[in-house]
């Protein structure tokens, strides 16, 4: 963990290294701030808006023949 946010380091075979940011929020903030954490840390580690990847692992998979 860095801070409150927890790294999570993927290798999709067939997609490639994948980064997650998981910030754990105490009851007491607001979103506003978990995404001001998660933006300063994406911005230390050089990612931006752009490289967001929405999608699951498994909908980027390109669809295997029966």
């Amino acid at each position: 963990m860095v801070g409150q946010t927890r790294i999570h380091i993927d290798k999709v075979e067939g997609l490639g290294d994948f980064i997650e940011l998981e910030v754990v929020m105490y009851p007491e903030q607001e979103l506003t701030e978990g995404e001001r954490i998660a933006e300063d840390l994406m911005s230390k580690l050089g990612v931006t808006k752009e490289d967001l990847e929405t999608q699951a692992y498994i909908d980027l998979l390109p669809k295997c023949s029966s």
